[in-house]
């Protein structure tokens, strides 16, 4: 049984016993609980962040010769889907497709003066960068 102590209105006595609690105890304590929630809250909502279910593709696209190809056209098709991502290389021949959904796809490049390239079943795993360097040839000319 429990009741307030009229000489020290911030203590709660336990009759039957020699344990008191101040109430400014509970009330820090209280306070601390709170803040241990708040902290497993955000520390769940940082884990939940970091848990990813897609992924990306990355690379470079150069020519025999090892220069690097500016502007090329770059695309990716999911192979389930048929949803399809462009981009166009950078002007140090890289590429980036981020934030993918999973599965298998298809990346293709074409780039005028070049024979155009296709690579298939590039699969895109969770939380993971695929890494892709492309050569592409130079364009034959058929003599007249």
């Amino acid at each position: 049984m429990y009741s307030r102590n009229h000489a020290a209105p911030e203590r709660l006595v336990c009759h039957g016993g020699d344990s008191e609690m101040s109430l400014r105890s509970s009330s820090v304590l209280s306070q601390l609980l709170i803040v241990m929630v708040g902290v497993a809250v955000m520390t769940g909502s940082q884990l939940a962040r970091a848990q990813t279910f897609r992924g990306g593709i990355h690379g470079t696209v150069d020519d025999s010769s090892g220069a690097f190809l500016a502007r090329a056209e770059v695309k990716a098709a999911n192979e389930g889907t048929g949803q399809v991502y462009r981009t166009v290389t950078t002007s140090a021949g890289e590429f980036t497709f981020q934030d993918l959904p999973l599965g298998s796809y298809t990346v293709s490049v074409r780039q005028n003066g070049f024979q155009p390239l296709e690579v298939s079943q590039v699969t895109v795993r969770a939380g993971s960068i695929y890494s892709l360097p492309l050569k592409l040839a130079l364009l034959r000319l058929r003599p007249r």
